[in-house]
């Protein structure tokens, strides 16, 4: 039997829009529209990170909660019956509460700080609050990245809502189905007469006592298995995050840059080649936003929270070289990059940086930022509103760390729960 099943759902369009938020830096505004050209750099450097992950370990809580109901739907335990879209609406609200419970269970049991660090939904003791972004939302681009769902079915497109129809489809054929194991979990890839149903979560995830040994660390099998799925599977093994594992580099202390520079001697040609343009898009970017910043605050330059006279002070003889460095062409070619305005407007103003540093008439400059912002927030622009901007605590130009941080956690887990004596 084949069903079709397409859910447009609040829900949906909800859970669509958080993970396209995960997508972008925390505390990074994209008024100029260069988030297109750092994404397509970090979600190469580092496949499946988000900047929302926190802690490793939810890449198995979440498997290990799902393969539960998988269990229960493929023994019948709870069969479905009327309209598909009121069950599987169930479906997603019991996960949800189960998310919920597991949060109030992690804080329960933890002995110390450290033991909530990363711990979503944390934040507030109150066991009934909850988050509008849970953990299968936050991590679901990594779960399918890292290779947690079974069959080649389970490509690179595999959704939430695909998910929970194929539970519902396991409840819909129990009847035809293969007897469930209710010891071991062998129970995939039933067949009826109609076609196959799909079991989406492996065996490997059936532990029943899971929540009997809850942490927020990685055990030992966990990282080992993390390490080695990142290493070896087909979406990540040539990124830069893969480098990283199978050379068990110790990113402590390290911003981006300082990483790339630390270990260039080691990077493979292809690596170091988006490395170099990334870090010189980094050099063309901070740039950039300085002087969107010190068009901001020049009215009123001595009570803004960060001394941009000095910055640019400082920045203003590097500009030909900074220029001069960031290969356009190169970077959209390299990265795959196919969005021709934005082409047009750092081309532009590639060329106007270096003539304005040289004859310190920076009107040209200025005109193409003040345009740009324009054309994409409209009336939102900034620079629309610079007496509405609190220049006394909101300026801020920064480098893009490309979710360095987020990997930083992520190795980090992975490199102690490997040390931990339980597996």
């Amino acid at each position: 039997m084949q069903l079709g099943w397409i859910d447009f759902s609040k829900e949906d369009k909800s859970n669509a829009m958080n993970i396209i938020h995960s997508l972008n830096e925390p505390g990074v505004l994209d008024e100029l529209g260069f988030g297109v050209i750092r994404n397509a750099f970090a979600n190469d450097f580092f496949p499946g990170i988000s900047t929302l992950h926190t802690r490793s370990k939810y890449l198995y809580l979440i498997p290990y909660m799902l393969f539960e109901f998988q269990k229960k739907f493929s023994e019948g335990k709870e069969i479905s019956v009327g309209n598909p879209a009121v069950f599987i609406k169930k479906i997603r609200k019991d996960i949800d509460d189960e998310e919920k419970k597991t949060k109030n269970l992690l804080m329960k049991i933890a002995e110390d700080e450290a033991e909530i660090e990363g711990v979503i939904g944390s934040s507030k003791e109150d066991e009934k609050y909850w988050v509008e972004r849970t953990p299968i939302i936050i991590y679901w681009t990594a779960l399918r990245t890292f290779g947690f769902f079974e069959n080649s079915k389970y490509a690179s497109n595999y959704t939430y809502s695909e998910l929970l129809a194929d539970f519902y489809r396991i409840a819909q054929n129990k009847t035809n189905s293969k007897t469930a194991s209710t010891d071991s979990g062998n129970d995939q890839n039933d067949s009826d007469s109609g076609g196959s149903v799909f079991y989406p979560i492996g065996k490997e995830f059936y532990k029943p006592n899971w929540r009997n040994e809850l942490k927020i660390s990685l055990n030992r099998a966990e990282a080992k298995d993390l390490r080695n799925r990142i290493v070896n599977n087909e979406n990540t093994k040539e990124s830069l995050l893969a480098f990283i594992l199978k050379n068990d580099l110790n990113l402590k202390g390290f911003s981006f840059k300082d990483f790339t520079e630390a270990y260039k001697s080691k990077f493979s040609d292809s690596l170091l080649e988006k490395i170099e343009l990334a870090n010189s898009l980094n050099e063309f970017y901070y740039l950039t936003m300085l002087r969107y910043n010190y068009l901001l605050a020049k009215a009123d330059f001595d009570n803004c929270n960060l001394d941009l006279r000095k910055d640019w002070n400082n920045i203003e003889p590097s500009i030909k070289n900074i220029c001069d460095n960031f290969n356009l062409e190169k970077t959209f070619m390299v990265m795959k990059i196919q969005n021709n305005n934005l082409r047009d407007f750092l081309n532009s103003l590639k060329t106007a940086f270096p003539i304005a540093s040289e004859t310190g008439d920076y009107s040209a400059v200025d005109t193409l930022l003040i345009n740009r912002e324009k054309s994409l927030k409209t009336t939102r622009a900034k620079i629309n509103h610079p007496d509405k901007y609190d220049v006394t605590r909101l300026l801020k130009y920064d480098y893009f760390d490309f979710r360095f941080r987020n990997v930083q956690s992520h190795v980090k887990d992975i490199q102690e729960g490997e040390e931990n004596a339980k597996s």
